[in-house]
Order: structure tokens, then sequence, then C-alpha cells
């Protein structure tokens, strides 16, 4: 079984340190108290496939980059979004081929960046703009 705390903290060391001056936060789980934005937040893990070769479940981790809209000017607000964000798929996939494969957990044999949805994450019942990154996990 994959150890996620130990995933989390690998993800969250190495998101902190290539966000500086670009993110305000990389939360390691969940937003608690006041959102500092933009932000990178990683989500819950879903299992996709238990046990679908002997002894290695398939796992998804969401990994979301959200910011404020800090006024009406929503084209500003979309741009800044997407510029952060292709900026952040870079770095993932760096993050991944430079760890390949255990994102500091033993028990991963592999890991890919396998899609991204834009949308909307919810913090504290509002709704912001927000990109959901896909790493696949397979361990």
């Amino acid at each position: 079984m994959l150890d996620f705390a130990k995933i989390r903290t690998y993800l969250g060391v190495q998101l902190d340190e290539i966000s500086t001056g670009l993110i305000e936060k990389v939360y390691r789980r969940a937003i608690d108290g006041t959102a500092q934005l933009p932000a990178i937040v990683l989500g819950q893990p879903s299992l996709e496939e238990y046990l679908v070769q002997p002894c290695i479940s398939r796992w998804e981790l969401p990994i979301h980059l959200v910011v404020d809209r800090p006024g009406s000017d929503e084209e500003e607000t979309q741009k800044k979004l997407e510029d952060l964000w292709l900026q952040l798929l870079e770095a993932l996939g760096a993050i991944v081929q430079d760890s390949f494969p255990t994102l500091g957990d033993p028990g991963v044999v592999e890991a890919t960046l396998r899609r991204s949805d834009f949308g909307s994450l919810l913090i504290q019942g509002q709704a912001f703009p927000a990109y959901e990154i896909t790493l696949e996990i397979h361990g």
C-alpha cells in the first residue's frame, strides 16, 4: 500500500521550491483558515483499479491550481490562471521525471501526469477558478 503522507511531503517540498514568487502557498491536504491565493492544493487520492497487476493498484492524485477573483476583470483572472497552470504543468513533469519512480515512497512503481481539466475549487463554500491536474500513480 502506498504511503500518501510521504508522497504529499515529497511533492509539497518540491512544489515549495519551484513556486517561490509565483504561488502564495502549497497546501498538502486542504485549505485550513483563510486561503492564500494563488495556491496549489494536493487533493485526496482515489483508487482507480485495485490490483490491476499482481500487487500493483492504480491511483489518481488530483493537484489543484487555484486563483482568486480579485475584481471584475474575468479575462485577467483567466490569463493569470492559464499562465500559472502552464508553468505548473512543466514543473510537475520535471518533478515526476526527476523522482522516477518513487515520489518519496519506495512503493511507487510508476507516476505519470495523466490529464488536466479547467473548473473550480470550492473553498469554504465559495468557488474559485482552478485547474485540476491528475497524477496517476501505480503502486
